[in-house]
Parts: C-alpha cells; sequence; structure tokens
C-alpha cells in the first residue's frame, strides 16, 4: 500500500503558512489543484502554448490525406491547410495495449508514449534502449545522406512493466564469460564453434574456448540446447554478479544523506516543515531498502553533524563553524546509522529540527560548504546527499551573486547564464563524482533567483536530480514534495558505476551525452544513476558495415545496487544493414530521433545563442524531411506535403520544443530554463521528453465507458487524445491538458453540475466554481474512479509528479490555455 502521509509532530508551522496538522494512519494530502489566478499565466507558457491560441502548431492526422497536396492555382490564394489533415501525436492509439516481442527485423518498436509490454526474444527491451535507427546503411556516406542522426538512448536501470520479462542475474564462480580479444561480455548473438566447444565473439570474430562446464551441444541449426536456461544467451538484458577483480572498491550498502537548509527563508516559507514531515512519513513506512543507512546535517552560517549512535539518550549536534574548513567530526559509523535499528533517535531529532530553529534570524544557507561536507562524510563508502535550499547561497566557498538580469535574454551575453558563475561548483563536482557521491537538489526559492545553473552542475555531473519548486505554498505543495521525495528513495539507485558500449566493426562510439563524467575516452562514471536517468551515445562509421549482417552494440554497466552488491547491467541489440534508403526511414524511430536532437540541441546552450540553436533545430529537420522526399519520394509533385510514415509527428514536435520555455525567445524565469536543459540532459526517457514537448489534451466530461478498467497486467484503458486546437474545447466541456510537470483543468461554462459535483465535490454551478479551492477528488461515483485511474496511470508511466492548476474558460471561440479566465 502507499505510505502514510507526511507527518505532523505538534510543532505549530511559521506564522507566514497555514498547515493543518496530519498524522499516521490516515491518507496523504492529494496534490491540489489550487495555484490561483496568479501563476496561471507563468505556469500556462511552461506547456509549450505561448500567448496566443496558435503558438502550438495545430495539427491533426488523416492517413489517407497524409499526402494533401498544397498546389495553388495562379491568380487565386493560397488555400489554408486543414489541421485535421495533418500529422499529430494526438492521433496516437493510446488505448490499445500493444504486445511486442523484441526482434531483429529492422523496424522500430512501438511508439514510446503508447501503452506496451515487451518480450525480451533477444534484443533488449525498448524501456532499456532505443535507437534512432534499427536499419542502417553499409557505408558513412550512404547514411549520412538521409541526415538522421545515428545513436542510442539509454536508460540501463529502466523500470520493467507487469507481464515484461524480469532482469535475470547470472552466477558465474569464474566470472563472466567474456571475449578475450576486445572484452565483449558472451550473448545471445555469438556464434557457435567447434561443436559447442568455442564461440566467436559478435564484436571482433575471436574466437573463444569456454570451460569444459559450460559445454553444452548443439541442435541441427547450430545452437546450443540449453539455450532456454541460460538468460546470457536467449535474452537482450541480463545482469552477471561481478568478480573480485570487476570492483574499484569493497562493496558496500549506499549511504543516504538528508542536508537541511534551516535559514530564515527555509523556516518561513515551510520548506523545512514539508522536507522533515515527508521524511519521516517515508521512514517511517519502511518503503527504502533496510540495508540503507541514512545521517542528516543542517546548514546556514555552520554546518551541523548530528551524532545517532544507539547508545545515546538524544541525538548530539556537532557544530563545524568554520566554511572554509570543512570536516568530519564524527565517526560514519555513528552519523549513519539504519532507521530500523535507530528508530527513536531519528525520530527525537526530526521532532526536534523544527523547534531548534523555529525563531532564526539568519538569512544565508551556505549549501556550497554543505554539499562538500556531505562528499566528506560519504566518500569512503559511496551514496547520495539529497540537499533542500531556499535560497541562493552567498557566503562560504561557492558564493553565489545574482545575475538573473532579464535585460540579457535574447542578446548575445544570455549564454553566460547557462554557464556556472563559480568555478567552485566545477571542481565540488568532479570530487563527488570521484567519491561516487550523487547530489539531488530540491530547490524552493519562492519568487527569487537561485541560480539553478551553477547549483545544478553538481546534479549533472554526479548523475542527480533537480527539483524545482517555484513559488512555493506549504499547503498546495506539500504532497508534490512527498510524491517526488517518495518516489526518489523508491526507486532502483546505483552508484560507483561505469558504463561501456561496444559495438561491431563499421561503426563506433563517437559522442556521450547525460549524467556522468566521461573517463577514458568512451567510460561514463556515474556517481550515481537510477531508474529514471537515461543517456545518449552517438556512433560515427569508422568503416564499412557488411550488406545485409545484423550490426551489433552492447552496453554493460559495472555498478553497486542497493544491498551493496556488485552487478554488471548487460544489454544486448541487433540492427539491420541493407542499401535500401526506404528501410533506413522505415526503420527510424521518432521519438529517440527527438530525444537525441533535443540533447545534441540544448548541450550548446553554453557556448550558442538559442537563435542559433532554434536554427540549427529547423535546418535538421528540414535535411531529414529533403532527403526523404530525394531518395523515396522524388516522384511525388512539388506541392504534395511528404512525410516518411514513422517520422509524421517530427515536424510538430520539433516545432513545440523550439516554442517551449528551453529554447523560445521573451521574457522567461531564468531558473525554470535552465532547471528544463537539465531535465532534457540528463534525465529525460524517449517517453516522457515526448510528452514535455508536445502536452496531451484529454476530454474528462467524455471518458470512455471502458475507460480506468485494468486488464489481467494491471494496464488501465486511456481515454482517447483530444487535438491541441481551440476549436477543440467545447462550452460543455472539461479538459486535462499535462506534459509530466504541469496539469491544467480547464472547465468550460456550460459543464454540467452533475459533472462538477460527482468529479469536483462541490455543489454548485460553473459560475459559483471558485478554482482556486477545487481540485479532482476521489469519490464514490463511477466519473470520479475513472477520473482518478487516468491521473494515476500517468504519474505511473511518467515518474513525475506535476503542478496542478484549474482555469474556467469565457464562453469565446479564441479561449485558450495561455492565460487564467474569470
Amino acid at each position: 500500500g502507499s505510505p502514510p502521509p507526511p507527518t505532523s509532530f505538534g510543532v505549530p508551522p511559521p506564522t507566514s503558512f497555514s498547515a493543518p496538522p496530519t498524522s499516521f494512519g490516515t491518507q496523504p494530502p492529494p496534490p491540489t489543484m489550487n495555484n490561483g489566478y496568479s501563476n496561471m499565466t507563468n505556469n500556462m507558457s511552461n506547456m509549450n502554448l505561448g500567448g496566443s491560441s496558435s503558438a502550438v502548431p495545430q495539427m491533426g492526422y488523416s492517413n489517407q490525406n497524409r499526402r494533401e497536396s498544397l498546389n495553388t492555382s495562379v491568380g487565386k490564394p493560397a488555400p489554408k491547410i486543414n489541421p485535421n489533415q495533418m500529422p499529430s501525436p494526438a492521433a496516437l492509439d493510446n488505448r490499445t495495449i500493444v504486445r511486442y516481442t523484441t526482434v531483429c527485423d529492422g523496424n522500430p518498436p512501438p511508439v514510446a508514449t503508447s501503452q506496451w509490454i515487451a518480450n525480451d526474444n533477444g534484443n533488449c527491451n525498448p524501456r532499456f534502449v532505443r535507437l534512432t535507427n534499427y536499419s542502417i546503411a553499409p557505408t558513412a556516406d550512404a547514411f549520412a545522406s538521409t541526415a538522421i542522426p545515428f545513436a542510442a538512448v539509454i536508460q540501463p536501470l529502466a523500470e520493467l512493466q507487469v507481464g515484461e520479462n524480469q532482469v535475470l542475474t547470472v552466477n558465474h564462480k569464474d566470472g563472466p564469460l567474456r571475449c578475450h580479444m576486445c572484452g565483449t561480455y558472451i550473448n545471445p548473438f555469438v556464434r557457435w564453434v567447434k561443436g559447442g566447444k568455442a564461440y566467436s565473439c559478435k564484436v571482433c570474430e575471436n574466437v573463444n574456448d569456454i570451460p569444459t562446464e559450460y559445454f553444452a551441444p548443439l541442435d541441427g541449426y547450430g545452437k546450443r540446447t540449453d539455450l532456454h536456461l541460460r538468460p546470457e544467451l536467449s535474452k537482450g538484458t541480463y545482469e552477471f554478479v561481478a568478480m573480485e577483480d570487476s570492483e574499484s572498491k569493497k562493496p558496500k550498502s549506499p549511504l543516504f544523506l538528508f542536508a537541511l537548509d534551516v535559514s530564515f527563508s527555509s523556516v518561513s516559507s515551510g520548506m523545512l516543515h514539508a522536507a522533515i514531515n515527508s521524511i519521516s512519513t517515508i521512514l517511517n513506512a519502511s518503503i527504502m531498502k533496510p540495508s540503507i543507512r541514512v545521517g542528516f546535517i543542517t546548514y546556514d552560517t555552520t554546518i551541523h553533524f548530528y551524532n545517532l549512535h544507539k547508545s545515546l539518550q538524544q541525538p548530539q549536534m556537532m557544530v563545524i563553524p568554520d566554511l572554509n574548513d570543512i570536516f568530519l567530526p564524527i565517526a560514519q559509523e555513528v552519523a549513519f546509522v539504519k532507521y530500523s535499528e535507530n528508530k527513536e533517535l531519528v525520530d527525537a531529532l526530526l521532532q526536534k529540527l523544527p523547534t531548534m530553529f523555529q525563531n532564526t534570524k539568519i538569512t544565508e544557507a551556505a549549501v556550497g560548504a554543505a554539499i562538500l561536507a556531505a562528499e566528506q562524510a560519504l566518500k569512503s563508502n559511496g551514496g547520495k546527499v539529497l540537499i533542500f535550499q531556499s535560497c541562493i547561497p552567498t557566503i562560504g566557498p561557492g558564493g553565489l551573486k545574482k545575475r538573473n538580469d532579464q535585460k540579457l535574454l535574447g542578446t548575445e551575453k544570455e549564454k553566460s547564464l547557462y554557464n556556472p558563475q563559480d568555478p567552485y561548483y566545477v571542481s565540488l563536482a568532479k570530487q563527488c563524482c570521484a567519491s561516487s557521491v550523487s547530489v539531488d537538489l530540491f530547490l524552493f526559492p519562492n519568487s527569487s533567483y537561485i541560480d539553478v545553473t551553477t547549483l545544478g552542475y553538481v546534479c549533472n555531473l554526479t548523475g542527480g536530480q533537480i527539483y524545482l519548486y517555484q513559488n512555493f505554498v506549504y499547503q498546495r505543495d506539500l504532497a508534490r514534495v512527498y510524491q517526488d521525495l517518495t518516489r526518489n528513495l523508491q526507486r532502483e539507485f546505483g552508484f560507483d558505476a561505469v558504463m561501456r558500449v561496444r559495438t561491431s566493426s563499421g561503426f563506433a562510439p563517437s559522442s556521450f551525452f547525460g549524467g556522468f563524467d566521461l573517463v577514458n575516452g568512451d567510460e561514463m562514471k556515474f556517481a550515481g544513476i537510477d531508474s529514471d536517468k537515461s543517456v545518449v551515445v552517438q556512433f560515427k562509421y569508422d568503416g564499412k558495415v557488411e550488406d545485409k549482417s545484423e550490426p551489433f552494440i552492447q552496453v554493460a554497466m559495472l555498478y553497486t545496487n542497493s544491498e551493496g552488491e556488485r552487478r554488471i547491467r548487460m544489454h544486448n541489440i541487433c540492427l539491420q544493414c541493407n542499401t535500401a534508403a526506404a528501410n533506413y526511414f522505415r526503420g527510424t524511430d521518432c521519438d529517440a530521433i527527438l530525444n537525441v536532437l533535443s540533447r545534441i540541441t540544448l548541450n550548446e546552450a553554453p557556448s550558442a545563442n538559442l537563435s542559433a540553436m532554434r536554427k540549427s533545430l529547423i535546418e535538421k529537420l528540414v535535411a531529414i524531411l529533403a532527403s526523404y522526399r530525394k531518395l523515396c519520394a522524388s516522384t511525388s509533385n512539388m506541392g504534395q506535403l511528404v512525410l516518411p510514415e514513422s517520422l509524421k509527428t517530427l515536424p510538430v514536435h520539433i516545432m513545440s520544443l523550439i516554442k517551449s520555455v528551453a529554447l523560445r525567445g521573451g521574457d522567461v524565469n531564468i531558473d525554470e530554463r535552465s532547471f528544463l536543459h537539465h531535465l532534457f540532459k540528463s534525465i529525460l526517457s524517449p517517453t516522457l521528453s515526448s510528452a514535455l514537448i508536445y502536452p496531451r489534451l484529454y476530454a474528462l466530461h467524455n471518458i470512455p465507458q471502458d475507460c480506468g478498467d485494468l486488464d489481467e497486467f494491471g494496464y488501465s484503458k486511456m481515454p482517447p487524445m483530444t487535438q491541441l486546437s481551440v476549436d477543440a474545447l467545447t462550452p460543455d466541456g472539461a479538459y486535462l491538458l499535462e506534459d509530466g510537470l504541469h496539469n491544467f483543468l480547464w472547465l468550460g461554462p456550460a459543464l454540467s453540475s452533475t459533472w462538477i459535483s460527482d468529479v469536483l465535490g462541490v455543489d454548485s454551478n460553473w459560475d459559483q466554481l471558485d478554482t482556486n479551492s477545487v481540485t479532482i477528488g476521489s469519490f464514490d461515483t463511477e466519473v470520479s474512479k475513472k477520473n482518478q485511474q487516468h491521473s494515476l496511470h500517468n504519474q505511473k508511466t511518467e515518474n513525475l509528479f506535476p503542478s496542478n492548476s484549474n482555469c474556467k474558460g469565457k464562453n469565446s471561440s479564441r479561449t485558450t490555455f495561455s492565460k487564467p479566465f474569470t
């Protein structure tokens, strides 16, 4: 079941906010949808909708009209393009659950944002690895003519869905079998020779003998007769138990350190209460692995460690007064404890912290020194630190200045805003990475600037994550903090990881993008990595790939799991190679291409201006479509819109990306833009990036009868998506617009009072409805249950918990989501 709600310890909240007390055993407060009109304009702009109803391309899709002619007659005005006959992500079938078997046939997997269950049949599950192209050309020139990037989006610890093959562990007493020449691990695509006593490596074709005890006879097709008993010979994904010689350090269970800003802004805003209540609830719910040890530090103008040894009657505070002389004042054994064994002391500490600092007048919080102190505490073991920060650090090492000058936006100097302003954080990030310390930042800047770019650099390099709570309000946002922290601590986490990608002859890894430190040219070093993190590896040709061969890619990641065990996670995938240009486009994965292009583009933010980045994206899109016309549709009339079937939604996705906060011009919040850059460059999987770029609109008032029904695997049938167009909004409708980070509920002026009562729990008509005080509740009505099931499904698939806002639509054809309505 779900953990209990964040808990109040009887400490009255600060006078600047009102927090109704909660207690163990009650339902956690649901995410509310009452941001109010004051935040609606800024929040709506985060969903790529701009300031008018035409800000997002108004596109639909009709297969029979996909090549509608754009020819015009001389002397006649050009006809308008019918948006309902243009390709659109809204046309995606998100209701049918696809059963997909991984095969090497050159075709892409199901669309990332659809519902599907994969059966691992030798090629790894697409949740782990998605390629931009599953059918490639024999030569560099031939593939370059398509203008399609050749890359892989890799999410090595991705969560599998119910009904999918879980990752099996293989334990060879002498270690996993590897090629003696190139180091490639044994996999389902090796070729067996010498009657099964040796195998030919898929990467270098070197012949490797196998131990006698590993031998099995071959069948008439040259396959081993024990394939179904050995995951490493039949599955695309599996894990090896790592041997002693593979270990960079003796494996231990990771340490988790909570670092809490206790300055005036932290207390007065409610951030400290929200963090403590959420942490306490999660610890009491026992959702973390029992082997994990936890510790706590607090900080303002000094750093405070806490001795939690079980022999003590109460926690002891140890203070580091000099921010320029950071050291570990207590032994690691008493700073970090298992909650189950030290519950009384940990609970006592969490209960006392709000009282200890409730009257503080200190306005500074030295987060630079706090991260260094955390690194010192964790470096002998490895683990992660979760920082809760409410203001920009102005003192101690890494003290920063406010540089949010809106006048720089749109100028050549804007790119300086996306570079760390203090090199201290660059060196600190490298130090944390070397110590296998991952850093997560929970930032609560309210209306002030906190410099996400500089602070976030540590997260980017160490495999951590940034959580941004702009204009934090305790009553409204407590549930989101709690849910975000729960997800962070509950998901699979590995640390001290090294990942390498090997390929068969003809091509090789060339560029790497993500939250890691690149060492030795091709090894990705992760201080920490979890199930939500992904990286991009771009390939280049360094020779010729044999026609009609099966090019091979193997991803191997050595890491320590949450139980303190060293493992080697393997992902294998084979492609197709041929000379037919039509197959190159047929084998493209639109979601992977979008993810790769967005990361490559945003990676240039520190050195290129945004207008050049937007232009570069358009040029890349045009090059792909022009190549398709030249290579595959040269006989089509020049006036026809010709799109490859697999990439039919790429243009609207690219245009939406250009209009997003991450790239668009105009007046934007610099911290929010930097936050989105972090998400795109270090975290977003193809599933979430596609949704974040092109929001989804659902008609909640007209949900099909079977919506919310669960199949045998627990999958929920979703309502169909609605066209992102003003014309799609009807006065009697209720619509949910969501992109993974934000939810907006739009209520039409003719909306039924029955629907308002059943779903919102308010006996009121539209005119009397207060959007600041309503939310989609959980009531014992059929329509309420279906809406709740829909919301839970989106959170489960995206692993992000969005902020929520409501607005009332006015009775006008020009109604848009870009501004609030009264």
